[in-house]
């Protein structure tokens, strides 16, 4: 799961690997790689799962909005 900003830059990686089926929260703390503090606005995050019985890709991107 990725953060990006609306330029497109990728602005955090949240979750990079492989997780188990189910149900999953993940939380943003705001921050981009560096550790330093994003600015409020909006923000799109992508998320890509691939099942595995059948090894079809899917892909959602939503966008969210970040309040200090």
């Amino acid at each position: 799961m990725e953060v990006f900003n609306v330029l497109g830059q990728q602005v955090a990686s949240l979750v990079n690997g492989t997780v188990g089926a189910g149900y999953h929260s993940i939380g943003w703390n705001g921050r981009d790689r560096s550790g330093r503090p994003a600015s409020s606005g909006i923000y799109f995050y992508r998320l890509e799962a691939t099942g595995l019985k059948t090894g079809t890709a899917h892909e959602q991107l939503r966008k969210m909005l970040l309040l200090k």
